[in-house]
């Protein structure tokens, strides 16, 4: 008796097994779409905009530290004619000597400036990366904004980049022409 329970119940078992195991319609034929990230970040409006933003800003702090650099070259400068002056035999010990403390003075407000400038520098570019990592992250916030919007509205299950940005760290090989591609649409929307 146990032998035909047994052998009702297997089948049974597998039949149930079956259909739990088995996803959805839907599951099985997913609706992928592709967006060219890369395409969308260089065709947005704003990204032009905010790149100007931030290379006006580089301008301003590169003017800056030009400015410095300046200040620099006239300290080199003055040590040159100090340097000459301290050093040629014609002078009296007491010149000499008055340009060598003189010399020895500009040395160290140049060695100030030095790492001053290496420190604005330094700033400067920590300052820009970050800028430049803000905006970027920003303008994908749009981009995903709307991407998400319209995958919802198009009631798309799956969404890959095709521009293989290094930071997305993905790869489509082949896209048929089956396959939706939001780019455009995405683009226009951003552009509004």
């Amino acid at each position: 008796m146990t032998m035909n329970i047994q052998r009702l119940l297997l089948p049974l078992v597998a039949a149930v097994c079956t259909v739990a195991a088995t996803p959805t319609l839907k599951a099985q034929n997913p609706t992928i779409a592709v967006v060219d990230m890369q395409q969308a970040l260089n065709d947005y409006n704003r990204t032009k905009t905010e790149v100007d933003k931030i290379n006006a800003y580089g301008e301003q702090k590169g003017e800056e530290l030009d400015a410095k650099k300046a200040v620099l070259k006239q300290l080199t400068d003055k040590m040159v004619e100090e340097q000459k002056i301290a050093t040629d035999p014609a002078n009296n010990e007491a010149t000499r000597k008055a340009a060598a403390e003189k010399l020895q003075e500009l040395g160290k407000e140049r060695n100030v400036k030095l790492k001053e400038i290496a420190e604005d520098e330094r700033k400067a570019s920590q300052e820009l990366m970050k800028l430049r990592q803000e905006m970027e992250k920003a303008l994908v916030a749009d981009i995903q904004n709307v991407m998400n919007q319209l995958a919802e509205a198009k009631k798309i299950d799956l969404i890959f980049d095709k521009s293989f940005l290094p930071k997305a760290n993905k790869a489509i090989i082949y896209t048929s022409g089956n396959v939706v591609d939001l780019t455009a649409e995405i683009i226009g929307v951003l552009n509004q």
